[in-house]
């Protein structure tokens, strides 16, 4: 029970940084945001302040925000202004937004890896911090391309952590004490923040290649295309997590 409690916790920390990044940059650049929401639905808890709708919803594994524009189907016509739309947005306005949760991934591991290096060894520690950040990255993005050949190469997901995993983990990091906590933290912000660069369907990477891509044609790739990459994405993401956590429990067993 404790290993669950902690990573809903690092898991609604995580999204709700990632999520704040799209949320801030969409407000900068005058994006009507229709929903800011922790966890998916069934919605537990809602308040509109302004235009947004905050939410907090009954399964704590995610989140989102719902920006004007994302899709062709706007279900309220008449209450945003064009200026409003994400779609209307120039090309690098709408990687800017798409990229800053990724940023914001970034930012709190690096805050955090300076956090506990600095109360080991003083404020001499952010060096050393922002050095064990850049170790960390090296080492994730040599872990991911590992990852990715596991998956699509040899369709192995046996040594990959899911959801379950990366619990007991915490778990048993939270024994060992709150430091090391923060640290996993860190470690999983710099994981959530690489793989959201893939260039995957359903992934904000793969979403900033269709906006470079309609910037190269020069036009808007049909509706149908995007949303069938977008859900093709999702499911694929979706089969993923099922059989790495079905491979956590067994694990248990």
């Amino acid at each position: 029970m404790q290993s669950a409690l902690i990573f809903l916790v690092v898991i609604s920390v995580l999204v709700f940084v990632h999520e704040l990044g799209h949320f801030l940059v969409a407000r900068i650049f005058g994006v009507g945001v229709r929903s800011f929401a922790l966890g998916f639905p069934p919605t537990l808890y809602s308040r509109k302040v302004g235009e947004t709708v905050y939410k907090i919803n009954a399964i704590p594994l995610g989140g989102y925000v719902s920006l004007v524009g994302e899709t062709d189907d706007e279900s309220e016509p008449g209450k945003w202004r064009s200026d409003q739309s994400l779609e209307n947005k120039v090309w690098w306005q709408k990687i800017m937004i798409l990229s800053a949760g990724i940023v914001m991934n970034f930012i709190l591991a690096i805050v955090l890896f300076c956090a506990i290096s600095v109360y080991y060894n003083g404020l001499s520690g952010f060096v050393s911090g922002y050095a064990m950040y850049t170790n960390i990255i090296g080492q994730t993005v040599a872990g991911l391309v590992a990852f990715l050949g596991q998956v699509f190469v040899h369709a192995d997901v046996s040594s990959v952590s899911g959801p379950v995993g990366i619990a007991q983990i915490l778990g048993q990091a939270s024994q060992s004490g709150f430091d090391q906590v923060v640290f996993l933290t860190a470690v999983l912000s710099v994981n959530l923040g690489l793989l959201n660069l893939i260039p995957f369907p359903a992934l904000d990477g793969g979403q900033i290649v269709v906006v470079l891509i309609e910037k190269i044609i020069r036009r808007k790739l049909p509706p149908v295309v995007a949303n069938v990459l977008t859900l093709a994405g999702f499911a694929a993401l979706l089969l993923l997590s099922v059989i790495v956590s079905w491979h956590d429990i067994a694990k248990l067993l």
